[in-house]
């Protein structure tokens, strides 16, 4: 293909901003459908793990610090910077619907600005304004990248700063001069997840071997390296460990065996949804630039990261993989372009693109087809309208210091606002230490001893259904049907606790056999 034009290049700006424009439409009807009415008030939710974070940044709000439980000194969250601006969100005195419905709506600008990003770092490699309005439309229609940035999750954040880093290391590697500015970028990526910690390696070593002016290239790995320091200091200070609880909990007391089968069966589905990106680029090989290199290399060791981790506990959503995708995407495109430099597509180029470009974003979103067409609410909406009405029954029939243990540990926490007992560890340092099961492959979900937290902890409530009750649970735990709404829930609460309130507060007992239907009928999806 010829060198574009400025009148060619004129119409990718007006491109983006439609782009732009039918994300904003999307999102909106997203939110829409992924909030529900409960008791006659509509609830906008996050997904669960971004809840634990909300939990955290509600309570440092009110002034209890930077805690899942007051008094509780536990890093449940791995998303310090993304924590602190839900903090700063609860920090307006909004209602807690409210505030989530802030988060998504700071989400969905996020997910926006990722696609003029992706723009931009197309550009930066020089690909022509087809190819990067190609690169635009498959990462701005990833379902993964959708799901999580309107769900409150800091994935979107860190997808755009690492987008914007890696433009950075790609303009420079291009003019083969060292740059301080990207690791900026990787700094602040830093403190929202350190995961973010590869893409800063691979750009460090990349300029350092390619680009002159290395001293540049020194000082913004030193800032990068400060800013983490800094960063580990006050966790120490703070929380008396090195490590966030998290880590205890994923990476620690589970054989390396174990855990590379758990992130391959992770990453077959990654495979499977973007196998077809990652090969179309290679179809332009010959053409290989340096900025091409670099983002594929990225993709490469994010994937192999998620596979050494373990995985991650939604096996189908590769989150660890979704910042590296816009850069993947780029990729494509570059091989697309290369594909239609053939003579049999001249004349043609828009329309073969047009259809390889729709067949990718297809392949790439069939996981995920009936929740990307909104045709069902996405991913999480009926287990966090469950969340809610426990949350509710658990407020009516409890004192406000009643303890309750759940495995779900984001909205119910979050709205029932009791202290609460996190029967997976992510806020529980003992679970998190302990090995994991041999039985299960699911990071992060793989930790428990309910009969040790039922016994030191004496929750007055069970929220959820632990899959290793003790014995003992059911003579010490009643079963105890609620109305929320219409709809019957039922939890457990501890026979002689005085923190519940009397059976004029709602409830009524049930065999275990009933509990446990009304139980399956109403759980999660």
């Amino acid at each position: 293909m010829q060198t574009p034009t400025r009148r060619q290049i004129g119409w990718l700006p007006a491109a983006t901003l439609a782009i732009v424009a039918l994300q904003a439409v999307y999102a909106t009807a997203y939110i829409a459908r992924s909030s529900f009415m409960v008791e006659g008030e509509r609830y906008f939710c996050l997904f669960d793990d971004a809840m634990i974070s909300m939990r955290y940044a509600a309570n440092w709000a009110d002034g209890l610090g930077w805690v899942w439980n007051a008094g509780e000194r536990v890093e449940g969250y791995t998303n310090f910077a993304w924590t602190a601006l839900m903090g700063g969100a609860h920090r307006l005195g909004w209602s807690p619907a409210h505030t989530c419905l802030l988060m998504q709506i700071l989400g969905a600008l996020i997910w926006l600005a990722c696609t003029p990003a992706t723009v931009a770092l197309a550009r930066a490699t020089r690909l022509p304004p087809l190819g990067a309005f190609c690169a635009a439309v498959l990462a701005a229609s990833q379902w993964n990248l959708i799901f999580f940035s309107l769900n409150g999750m800091e994935t979107g954040l860190l997808t755009l700063l690492i987008t914007l880093g890696l433009r950075g290391v790609v303009l420079a590697l291009r003019r083969r001069e060292g740059r301080a500015g990207p690791f900026i970028w990787f700094a602040l990526a830093m403190l929202v997840r350190p995961d973010a910690v590869l893409f800063f390696a691979i750009s460090g070593v990349a300029l350092l071997a390619f680009a002159r002016r290395r001293g540049h290239t020194l000082g913004g790995v030193l800032l990068v390296v400060a800013v983490v320091a800094a960063h580990v200091v006050w966790r120490k200070s703070y929380y008396g460990e090195w490590f966030p609880n998290t880590y205890y909990l994923k990476a620690t007391n589970w054989p390396l065996n174990r855990r590379l089968i758990s992130g391959w069966m992770t990453g077959q589905w990654t495979a499977l949804a973007l196998i077809g990106p990652a090969l179309l680029g290679f179809l332009n090989i010959r053409r290989l630039r340096r900025g091409h290199a670099l983002l594929a290399v990225a993709f490469a060791a994010m994937f192999a990261y998620g596979v050494y981790i373990g995985g991650d506990a939604w096996p189908k959503h590769y989150r660890f993989v979704v910042p590296a995708t816009p850069g993947l995407m780029v990729w494509a495109a570059w091989g697309l372009i290369g594909l239609l430099r053939a003579p049999r597509f001249t004349g043609h180029q828009r329309v073969v693109s047009a259809l390889i470009v729709t067949g990718l974003a297809v392949a790439i979103n069939g996981l995920h087809l009936n929740h990307w067409l909104l045709r069902r609410p996405p991913y999480g909406t009926y287990a966090n309208q469950t969340s809610v009405r426990c949350a509710l029954a658990a407020r009516r029939i409890a004192e406000p210091d009643a303890v309750a243990a759940v495995v779900w540990a984001g909205a119910f926490p979050y709205y029932a606002r009791l202290t609460c007992v996190d029967l997976l560890g992510k806020c529980d340092p003992y679970v998190a230490r302990l090995p994991a099961r041999r039985e299960v492959y699911r990071a992060g979900h793989n930790k428990f001893d309910t009969p040790t937290m039922l016994t030191r902890h004496e929750p007055d409530l069970v929220v959820d259904r632990p899959s290793d009750l003790p014995p003992a649970f059911f003579i010490q735990y009643q079963p105890a049907k609620i109305s929320v709404d219409g709809r019957d829930l039922v939890l457990a609460i501890r026979r002689d606790s005085s923190r519940i309130k009397s059976r004029r507060a709602g409830w009524q007992p049930v065999d275990w056999d009933t509990a446990n239907q009304i139980y399956f009928s109403a759980r999660r999806d």
